[in-house]
């Protein structure tokens, strides 16, 4: 929302007047979402200690767990940025972020085990990156989940397809995003 409020409020005109390179606007601005998403994860963190949840797979492995968490917040913050762009309303980036977080959320196994959700949902909640990631940080954090007896690859080998699924959208965002950053300025 904050791209949407900055291209209507005429930030982004400002900014073009400057001397600098033209991905440094989004580079800092989602840069600072992962710097909001990581004083989150410290906030959520001592709550979560103060309440009796325990990490239990050493000091590495739970920094890795923050770390994957935080660069699927650095690519979300891509795409978000990407969404304020093309929509250039903030009201409607609002709108479409919650189409997009609900059925993510709703259609994965992180608050149901995936071996008891029906028919064609399960293959969906399996290859959802949600599932994957929050599977991904419990075998971090040393709180696994038990997948069952066949689970599908993402959740054989959550670490790796969280990686390789936030790096793929990073891979194909960050250049959409330039580019219509480069649009938006330009009218």
């Amino acid at each position: 929302m904050g791209v949407a409020e900055d291209l209507s409020n005429g930030l982004v005109d400002r900014f073009r007047s400057l001397p600098m390179g033209k991905g440094s606007v989004l580079l800092g601005r989602t840069l600072s979402d992962v710097l909001l998403n990581a004083i989150s994860c410290c906030a959520m963190l001592s709550v979560g200690l103060l309440i009796g949840w325990r990490i239990h797979g050493g000091p590495l492995k739970a920094l890795a767990g923050f770390g994957l968490l935080l660069l699927l917040g650095y690519a979300t913050a891509w795409l978000g940025s990407l969404v304020g762009l093309l929509l250039r309303d903030p009201q409607a980036v609002n709108s479409v972020a919650m189409v997009i977080t609900m059925p993510l959320t709703f259609l994965s196994a992180t608050f149901y085990p995936s071996q008891n959700l029906p028919g064609w949902v399960r293959p969906v909640a399996e290859w959802n990156p949600v599932t994957t990631l929050t599977t991904g940080m419990r075998e971090l954090w040393g709180n696994p989940t038990g997948n069952g007896a066949d689970p599908a690859f993402p959740l054989r080998h959550p670490v790796a397809a969280s990686l390789i699924m936030v790096v793929a959208l990073l891979i194909v965002v960050i250049p959409l995003a330039n580019r219509a950053y480069e649009r938006a300025a330009a009218r």
